[in-house]
């Protein structure tokens, strides 16, 4: 799926949030021209992710001094500081990224990037133009406070630098094509996973499967060498047209495994098998292109892939 988009000029050259809180003197007016320029982002960013109060309020600052002020995360923007001096290589694969982005999607906007801090509470946000990304959810799988917090091994392994690209387009997709899961059966939910996916290899053409789906690479070989043993559970299991939110649920939460199936299996087999559906179908359907994909109904895509397992 690689394309040549050396003559789109998209460049993503990210604001860095946290050093306009942690390095400024906060004042009302400096806190009121970050909410004009971040806009929905920062209300959010303000009022739900570090809770400190209502945006338009003077009072807020009191709430962003007792944040920006408080010693762990003073530590924590340090930490952050030291491991993200500067951020070339980030602003240039989200470049590449969104070039191939604006070549497929011509008529969507490219979002601004902010990084910002949120005390380990959100790796990715996004607004209508603004996609989020918090870097102090990337300072490393061995990070100490990852574990003082208890954050579980499984989750810590992708709280490193090379999965904040997939991470903040796989956001992004989510954000632009939004999926209302309520009354969805599993097939509609692993089909909707598949196309973000597909998607995310259409717009990372040069990003390994394994970060996208945040597999480790014996994770990503075990799916491939149980492709048949996967498509025959959902198929004994009568899987496919199950509307239980639970069970659609353990074949596409992260997690050490997935449910109901080997322990040495990965988590989110859904999501997987979902992905393989979709690209059966986008290679026998050849015309399609990703708006399409988009819209196209998962039944449909279920036959008209003839999806059968490679092994």
């Amino acid at each position: 799926m690689k394309i040549d988009v050396s003559e789109n000029e998209t460049k993503i050259e990210a604001f860095r949030l946290e050093k306009e809180l942690f390095d400024k003197k906060p004042s009302f007016e400096k806190h009121l021209n970050l909410f004009d320029k971040l806009g929905e982002f920062y209300q959010h960013y303000v009022e739900i992710m570090i809770n400190a109060g209502p945006v338009e309020d003077s009072l807020t600052i009191n709430g962003l001094v007792l944040f920006t002020q408080d010693s762990e995360i003073k530590e924590v923007y340090k930490d952050v500081n030291s491991t993200y001096k500067d951020l070339n290589l980030l602003n240039d694969e989200l470049s590449s990224a969104f070039k191939h982005y604006n070549h497929y999607f011509p008529n969507k906007r490219v979002p601004e990037v902010t990084t910002y801090i949120s005390g380990f509470n959100y790796a990715v946000a996004a607004s209508d133009s603004v996609l989020g990304i918090g870097l102090d959810m990337y300072l490393g799988n061995n990070y100490k406070y990852y574990n003082m917090i208890g954050f579980p091994q499984y989750k810590t392994y992708s709280m490193r630098s090379e999965y904040i690209t997939p991470d903040a387009i796989k956001g992004w997709i989510a954000t632009e094509f939004e999926f209302d899961p309520i009354g969805k059966d599993m097939l509609a939910q692993i089909i909707h996973h598949g196309k973000i996916m597909y998607m995310m290899d259409a717009i990372l053409p040069n990003t390994p499967d394994s970060l996208k789906i945040v597999y480790s690479k014996d994770q990503l070989e075990w799916c491939k060498n149980n492709e048949s043993n996967i498509w025959a559970q959902f198929i004994d299991k009568q899987l496919l047209f199950s509307t239980n939110t639970k069970e659609i649920m353990s074949y596409l939460n992260d997690g050490p495994f997935t449910p109901g199936m080997p322990r040495e299996s990965p988590p989110k087999v859904g999501v997987w098998l979902g992905w393989q559906i979709v690209k059966a179908y986008m290679e026998r359907k050849g015309d399609v292109n990703l708006e399409n994909l988009i819209q196209a109904d998962a039944k449909d895509i279920l036959k008209e892939s003839k999806y059968k397992p490679r092994n």
